[in-house]
């Protein structure tokens, strides 16, 4: 279970995330909401829809896999990932909006090869091996 986060006020002046549509926007406070304490969480369409969606039955999967397209591209920070057929994100800037007292460790697996910069597009272990 996640611990509660802080919404940083400079979200609000960010460019990026100021063009970003209101479901996708959702979908970003919810990744940040609901990461761990090292600024991972498994992000399976289902599962993100239940979380910034429950109550709303008007949109799908589909829609999610579309907003965390749109998030992806217009954040450099988010690093989308896949291991083993999952599905990740990392939030790269964690640590610089996040104050962790006394944090757990993860036990999401990190990035393939340790990867840390976002290239605008999703990065899985076979794009590794090209």
């Amino acid at each position: 279970m996640a611990r509660r986060r802080m919404i940083d006020p400079s979200i609000w002046d960010d460019e990026s995330v100021g063009q970003l549509s209101d479901g996708a926007f959702r979908v970003f406070v919810a990744c940040i909401s609901n990461a761990d304490d090292a600024g991972k969480l498994e992000v399976g369409c289902k599962r993100i829809r239940a979380i910034a969606f429950a109550y709303r039955e008007d949109v799908t999967t589909h829609d999610v896999e579309g907003y965390m397209a749109e998030i992806e591209t217009a954040i450099r920070s988010f690093c989308r990932y896949s291991v083993d057929g999952r599905e990740y994100v990392k939030l790269l800037n964690w640590e610089r909006y996040q104050t962790i007292n006394r944090p757990s460790p993860s036990k999401l697996p990190d990035p393939p090869n340790g990867y840390s910069m976002n290239t605008h597009a999703s990065l899985h272990e076979d794009s590794l091996l090209k």
